[in-house]
Order: C-alpha cells, then sequence, then structure tokens
C-alpha cells in the first residue's frame, strides 16, 4: 500500500493527465462540458472542509493548473483564487477531479496491488 489512505483517489499516469488536460480544454468549447461538470460537482462535494466559493475556485484552479502547469502553478493559483491550501491538498484535489473525469468518461480501471 502507498503512503495514500485508501480513500484517496490513485495518482493519474502522465498519458491520463493529458487526457484530462485535453477533455478540460474540449470542454471549453463545449464538447465533454457534461463531463467535466460531473467531475467539478464531485471535487466541490468531496472538499467540504472549504466554503462553496472557495470549492468552486478550486475546481477552476485545478482544471487551469491541468491545462498548462507553466503558466498556472500551483503556488501562484493558491494565491490567486485565494485558496486556503497548500500544495499537498491541492494536487489531492487534482488526483481527485482527474479520477472523477475518468471515471465520467468510462477509461478508469482501478489498479490492483502486487
Amino acid at each position: 500500500m502507498s503512503w495514500r489512505g485508501r480513500s484517496e483517489a490513485p495518482s493519474p499516469t502522465g498519458a491520463q493527465l493529458k487526457i484530462c488536460a485535453g477533455v478540460v480544454e474540449a470542454a471549453r468549447e463545449g464538447i465533454c462540458r457534461r463531463q467535466v461538470e460531473a467531475a467539478e460537482a464531485a471535487l466541490v462535494a468531496a472538499f467540504d472542509d472549504m466554503t462553496l466559493p472557495q470549492r468552486e475556485a478550486l475546481a477552476r484552479a485545478v482544471q487551469a493548473n491541468l491545462i498548462n502547469r507553466k503558466e498556472s502553478p500551483v503556488d501562484l493559483l493558491c494565491f490567486t483564487h485565494r485558496l486556503p491550501i497548500g500544495r499537498k491538498r491541492f494536487y489531492q484535489a487534482r488526483r481527485f477531479f482527474c479520477h472523477a473525469l475518468l471515471q465520467e468518461l468510462g477509461m478508469t480501471a482501478e489498479r490492483r496491488g502486487a
């Protein structure tokens, strides 16, 4: 078992992150918008220790980071979106969002431990 708890989503692979980024970018043009909205709703519901505006800002920040991590680094996003979290929690949210999005797309396969 990894250092993450069983309730946390598994880390997405590099290819899965690219798929998530592409789907989020396509959703801006209306393609796959329903799936992205469902993943946003799951993220907003899961992080219930923050206020609703903070959770919605977190969902927007995660999507911006997925599309371009160099233009939207975590520290800058946390500052500009006024998120009361650090890097570790941000990456946890990104993992959760990607996992929820991949589930919506029907692309998840649970990893089996060795």
